[in-house]
């Protein structure tokens, strides 16, 4: 990454998950556990995206909760450290 990203929060939900998007990359946070909370940050890879763009907040719904159901699933796409990361948000 070569500086901050600029990024916006397209989608919220709160304690459930938060949809960011920056040109034409998407980014989700979803809160996973119901014991000990943690959160499962991904890139949306083309599919979803093209499924969010036909659907909106449906789409982002079904996705978070697939995560939110089986995180170990999304576990090879996780982002370490996204929380981290230089970001300028636009809104």
């Amino acid at each position: 990454m070569t500086g901050p990203l600029e990024i916006e929060v397209l989608l919220q939900v709160p304690w459930s998950y938060t949809l960011y998007g920056s040109d034409d990359r998407f980014f989700l946070s979803v809160v996973c556990g119901s014991h000990g909370l943690f959160e499962t940050e991904i890139e949306l890879g083309v599919k979803e995206i093209a499924a969010y763009r036909r659907k909106g907040k449906e789409a982002i719904d079904a996705l978070s909760k697939g995560i939110n159901n089986d995180p170990k699933a999304y576990r090879d796409r996780h982002i370490k450290g996204f929380s981290k990361w230089p970001v300028v948000f636009l809104k």
